[in-house]
């Protein structure tokens, strides 16, 4: 285990309670933390904050982008990717959660459209380049376009790959290109999903935050305090299953003559990887503030032990890799680089297992539809 993760294997497992051992008696159950506590912790120390984070990240994003487009030159161009990496990375702290006002408008996918295996995305951004049409970047139309064409998706790919964007690619004579102003049109488009979505969450006379947190204020979906846990479980669960089949299965394929690194998540800014170490972070954080609490006061040590170490030693194998591993996709040529990938992809499955119907049970929620499902 690198020394790096250590500090993260001792933190998940400081959320845990130890079994006992041998020739100790289990102790009785203590109180049991009410629901309504878990929600307020889980609104107020993990969706805000995080909403938050991505708020800002993208109005930095925005005017990064309109600043390089002012004056386009290698210093604005290289400060807009590096805003675009922390973009990504803070949607990445958050993408897990698909319930709430992220649900509005289609924020979740105008924020990313992914996975696109058949490249409509793709294709849709460079029709666009190619009519260079002004009007379809103004606020009010690009919002009513595609979703293709709105998120980071889309900018990802006027962005990257170093190898074959430039900055000749964003310039045009007397200034910026129809390139370098889709790409801040997009960048001021994120910034307001990221605005709008933290304000449903926390202004207002009836923020969400009210109607999650408050019994009787949610007409039906959250009128019962342990309707969020069953919402969260779902989350935790779904998010194991985008790691394990999508961002991981999917680009190392079923053995490693069948390795496709175009279908890794990020792989045109080499930030694939990077996307499920922040996902995992983003899971174990989810558990230790909404769910694991509630296994302590059940005494179900065994399966907050299980799903810590578990949370723990996917994200240690996540640190493990190189950075660009997944973008890579080794095949059998590598095989020691693909065998630490399967590893990783092998302990998301396990983390999906887990957080399975067996922990629903013992919570006593139910895990209905997954998203997912049918996909």
């Amino acid at each position: 285990m690198p020394l790096q993760a250590l500090p993260l294997v001792l933190a998940l497992l400081a959320t845990s309670v130890a079994p006992p051992t041998q020739g100790q008696a289990a102790q009785p159950p203590g109180p049991q933390p009410d629901w309504a506590d878990l929600n307020l912790a889980l609104v107020q120390g993990h969706l805000v904050p995080r909403y938050r984070v991505l708020a800002q990240a993208t109005r930095n994003l925005a005017a990064g982008l309109d600043a390089f487009c002012a004056a386009p030159d290698e210093a604005g161009l290289n400060q807009a990717r590096g805003r675009f990496v922390a973009a990504l990375d803070a949607w990445n702290g958050i993408a897990h959660m698909r319930f709430g006002p992220i649900e509005t408008d289609q924020r979740f996918y105008r924020f990313q459209v992914w996975p696109d295996k058949r490249g409509t995305g793709a294709k849709q951004v460079r029709q666009l380049l190619a009519e260079a049409d002004p009007a379809r970047l103004e606020p009010a139309a690009l919002a009513r376009d595609s979703v293709a064409v709105q998120g980071l998706s889309a900018l990802e790919l006027l962005l990257y790959p170093h190898s074959e964007v430039t900055l000749a690619d964003f310039q045009a004579e007397g200034g910026a290109g129809f390139r370098c102003r889709f790409a801040a049109a997009i960048g001021r488009n994120l910034a307001g999903l990221g605005q709008a979505t933290l304000a449903d969450w926390t202004q207002g006379e009836a923020p969400y935050a009210k109607t999650v947190l408050e019994p009787g204020i949610g007409q039906g979906r959250f009128a019962d305090p342990s309707a969020l846990g069953t919402a969260v479980l779902m989350t935790l669960n779904t998010g194991a299953q985008v790691v394990h089949e999508l961002k991981l299965r999917e680009p190392l394929g079923p053995g490693p003559t069948a390795a496709n690194p175009r279908r890794a998540e990020a792989w045109r800014s080499r930030r694939s990887l990077a996307n499920v170490c922040t996902n995992l972070r983003a899971l174990g954080h989810l558990y230790a503030t909404a769910l694991a609490p509630r296994l302590a006061g059940l005494w179900l040590p065994e399966t907050d032990q299980g799903l810590a170490l578990t949370l723990a030693a996917a994200q240690s194998a996540c640190l493990s890799l190189p950075p660009e591993a997944l973008d890579e996709a080794p095949g059998p040529d590598r095989p020691d680089a693909r065998q630490a990938l399967e590893h990783l992809r092998d302990l998301a499955g396990a983390l999906q297992a887990r957080t399975g119907k067996r922990l629903a049970e013992e919570l006593d929620l139910t895990l209905g539809f997954n998203s997912l499902d049918g996909d």
